[in-house]
């Protein structure tokens, strides 16, 4: 799941909430791992955080999100800070050389997705599209380098990467 975070606010407001420096997101380095805590430092949840160009990502278990983003809305007050779950945005996680699969991201590129290199393995790449888009690439596509979604939590306990369920 995705949750979208926009607004004049939204890197203040994300400073406050969650546990990393989101003033360490840039163009360069557009992905972090954060998580969101309670008073009392007990982890609610563990976000990827992807600095977009619209705001910022949250991408998390589609259960996570439904339950942290009432909390995350409570605090928001008097920022310009919009938070909305993104229904009809499909995130993709590849594990791939992008040097090999350059067709695929490129035409990924030019059905107007974004893609943002893991930042801990530059050979997983975060890719945020329109679900149409997404489905009618890689549905054809006999070799893409779509990773599943129990293929992609493997990976993140090799790499010692927590996550956190309801």
């Amino acid at each position: 799941g995705l949750a979208h975070i926009a607004g004049d606010d939204a890197n203040h407001f994300l400073q406050g909430q969650l546990s990393n420096d989101i003033n360490l997101l840039s163009d360069e380095h557009p992905h972090q791992l954060s998580a969101y805590c309670n008073p009392k430092g007990r982890v609610l949840a563990v976000f990827d955080v992807l600095k977009l160009q619209s705001g910022y990502a949250l991408i998390a278990p589609a259960t996570v999100l439904r339950k942290v983003l009432p909390r995350l809305k409570m605090f928001v007050m008097r920022a310009a800070v919009d938070i909305e779950q993104a229904e009809d945005i499909r995130v993709l996680g590849l594990k791939c050389i992008p040097e090999q699969h350059r067709d695929i991201l490129a035409d990924l590129h030019n059905m107007g997705a974004q893609s943002y290199v893991h930042n801990n393995d530059p050979q997983r790449l975060f890719v945020v599209a329109e679900q149409q888009a997404v489905t009618t690439l890689l549905d054809g596509t006999e070799s893409s380098p779509q990773a599943s979604e129990n293929q992609w939590r493997h990976i993140n306990i090799q790499q010692c990467l927590a996550e956190v369920f309801p």
